[in-house]
């Protein structure tokens, strides 16, 4: 072992030194060989975007595209959705998404929302870079709010 003879005579020559940003100061660690760091002034700035749309008609026999969100820069985003009118409205609806906000592809299957569930939360389950909310209706006229809501 050619390095035997150092090792023996002289381990601190042996020795390995981590440096961080300053040039001066070895990582230091415990006498067990354990490393503690020790992070000073961490902050986390999340990003937060809310979009409403509020009261959109819904007629009978008809659908409606809400304003596609541009969802590129989001770590995650949520639809949310409430029907405000009365009379047995039952509207489905589905998140789409769109790699151009021209081509529009289902994200999930559709959602009947009734008055014994009146509101309801979509989220996706595939990225591109527009998602919008699509409602078909085939009963009474319906009223919707809607929130879409965004962090990254």
């Amino acid at each position: 072992m050619p390095n035997f003879k150092v090792i023996q005579d002289q381990p601190e020559e042996a020795k390995i030194q981590i440096f961080g940003t300053d040039p001066n100061t070895a990582v230091k660690t415990a006498t067990d060989g354990t490393l503690s760091v020790t992070f000073a002034d961490v902050t986390t700035m999340l990003s937060f975007t809310e979009t409403s749309f509020a009261d959109l008609a819904l007629a009978i026999g008809a659908s409606l595209n809400v304003t596609a969100q541009n969802v590129a820069n989001f770590d995650k985003w949520t639809w949310v959705c409430s029907v405000t009118s009365t009379g047995g409205a039952t509207p489905q609806v589905t998140m789409q998404c769109s790699p151009d906000n021209v081509l529009w592809i289902n994200d999930g299957s559709a959602t009947t929302i009734t008055l014994a569930n009146p509101a309801i939360m979509r989220v996706p389950n595939t990225f591109l870079k527009y998602s919008r909310l699509y409602f078909s209706n085939t009963t009474t006229a319906a009223t919707l709010n809607l929130w879409f809501n965004a962090q990254s």
